[in-house]
């Protein structure tokens, strides 16, 4: 049985292997999609090649490892351009998945081969509209590299559904240098729901970073304790590390632990 009929058969979730995506014009082959309405939900592709022919540097055209990465990434870019909202996972031998995962750019998720750990991440992004995503945002001023939650999921019965609330990004535009902010809430949340979920180590210091910005943001009503009406992104987060228990929401409990963590990264 191959890898990806083990991660299949400890799905709770619908499924679909091998197949074909067409995206204007082009054809995207991928191991395993888990469908969401008429679009993919979750992608999984698998670099096949083993470790024995990686080597230093990483992205050198010429090694198997590395290009099979390089072609994957690409795809997942050529996804994330077109405005799917997609978590895009690879698997791959442990070895090559130590030696990649840092490197990671434009998918979600670099998991090691073990079926039953990749069908429970799986299992539990479908369910989580608030799993943090990276995507390329289009604004007239120019391309943005965001993080933003992934908004759609599957219920219980299997059921798309879409969380409204979920709406919102926090990333960069590269050219202006400037961090955008688009609906906090939803920010927050995804910081106390979905990056418990992640381990893309890329993801969360690209989070890091983005907290510590001089940001203006608009206080979130709930934050009574704030007089002003507007303060700084980092002075937030330092807000809500200190902040008690019982003065938090429900909706973002889990939030002190998803700072932490994302703080606590190096």
């Amino acid at each position: 049985m191959s890898i990806i009929e083990e991660i299949a058969q400890r799905l709770e979730v619908p499924y679909e292997l091998n197949t074909v995506l067409r995206l204007l014009g082009k054809e995207l082959e991928v191991d395993l999609v888990i469908p969401n309405a008429r679009r993919p939900l979750i992608i999984v592709k698998i670099i096949e090649e083993e470790c024995s022919s990686l080597s230093l540097p990483l992205l050198v055209p010429h090694l198997p490892t590395s290009l099979s990465f390089i072609e994957i990434d690409d795809m997942f870019e050529y996804i994330k351009e077109r405005g799917w909202d997609v978590a895009c996972i690879c698997v791959a031998e442990d070895e090559v998945a130590k030696t990649l995962k840092d490197k990671m750019i434009f998918y979600d998720e670099l998991l090691f081969k073990d079926p039953t750990l990749i069908a429970k991440v799986l299992n539990e992004i479908a369910r989580n509209p608030y799993y943090p995503i990276f995507s390329i945002i289009r604004d007239r001023e120019g391309p943005i590299l965001a993080i933003k939650p992934i908004g759609r999921y599957l219920t219980d019965q299997g059921r798309p559904s879409v969380d409204l609330e979920a709406k919102g990004f926090i990333g960069l535009n590269p050219i202006e240098d400037k961090v955008y902010i688009r609906n906090l809430d939803a920010i927050l949340r995804m910081i106390a729901k979905g990056v418990p979920i992640t381990m893309n180590v890329v993801k969360l210091r690209e989070l890091k970073e983005l907290l510590h910005s001089n940001e203006y943001v608009k206080k979130p009503k709930w934050l009574g304790e704030i007089k002003e009406e507007e303060v700084l992104l980092r002075d937030l987060v330092k807000y809500l590390m200190s902040c008690d228990e019982m003065h938090i929401p429900k909706e973002l409990e889990g939030i002190k632990d998803g700072l932490s963590r994302i703080l606590a990264i190096k």
